[in-house]
């Protein structure tokens, strides 16, 4: 007799719940490295518990283990995931800019509004400190070629790269306090300032900060700046100081 060849439902059912398991468990995976970006934003990663991590994010505790063996394991994780968004940033905003002087530019507006991207990347690197924007190594290699080609005058590269992260750092602290405070024109004073400490020539550094941003997230401009007009805030406020995380350590609303 005529068998009828097998079908392929039995096969596929059985693959069907292998892939339901591995959904699940990149979605606990991501609902975890969540938890750990607001822990991190949020200032309280050292006093957060592997179960105030996991109760923020709703994940049973003993699932933690699946996927970090501890919370530094997590956090490192979140800061690698970081340094990648903040280098797609900074690098898109760079690509094709030739001089040093604007590139330095580009990274310190660049760098100012990175929390119009993602406000908890404005806040952690408050909270870990500028080096989290150099590790792609941009300003490093800006400041080298200014060097190199005398359009920067610096005695010393360490001394030139703790300024630009001072002055990225200023900005940032100012925009989770008050995005108002952080105006575009507010923002390139700063940045013209920061050229001429480098040595660029006064007259050079005020046109370099006088030319338009790129179309990158901007800052909202003082109804009374006149550099830059009467442009509208770039969508409503965003408060990261105020949100509501889901944490309840310490002194936290």
């Amino acid at each position: 007799m005529f068998e009828s060849p097998p079908t392929r439902r039995q096969p596929i059912a059985a693959a069907t719940p292998m892939g339901s398991r591995a959904r699940r468990k990149e979605s606990t995976r991501r609902a975890l490295l969540r938890s750990g970006r607001r822990a991190l934003a949020d200032g309280v990663a050292d006093a957060a518990s592997i179960h105030d991590l996991t109760h923020d994010v709703d994940v049973a505790t003993g699932s933690f283990y699946n996927h970090f063996t501890n919370k530094q394991e997590l956090f490192a994780a979140v800061l690698a995931e970081v340094v990648d968004q903040v280098t797609q940033i900074l690098e898109t905003a760079v690509a094709g800019v030739e001089d040093p002087a604007e590139v330095v530019l580009t990274y310190l507006r660049t760098s100012s509004r990175i929390g119009f991207v993602d406000p908890d990347i404005a806040a952690i690197i408050v909270a870990e400190g500028y080096p989290i924007l150099e590790r792609p190594g941009i300003l490093t290699k800006a400041m080298r070629a200014g060097i190199i080609s005398q359009r920067f005058h610096i005695h010393d590269l360490g001394a030139a790269m703790d300024l630009c992260g001072a002055v990225v750092l200023g900005i940032l602290r100012t925009w989770l306090r008050d995005q108002t405070a952080a105006t575009q024109s507010w923002v390139d004073l700063l940045a013209e300032h920061t050229l001429v400490a480098l040595g660029v020539p006064p007259a050079d550094a005020r046109q370099l900060a006088l030319a338009p941003p790129q179309a990158l997230p901007l800052l909202p401009p003082s109804p009374k700046d006149s550099r830059v007009g009467k442009a509208p805030p770039c969508g409503p406020p965003i408060s990261p100081v105020t949100a509501d995380r889901g944490f309840d350590i310490g002194a936290r609303p």
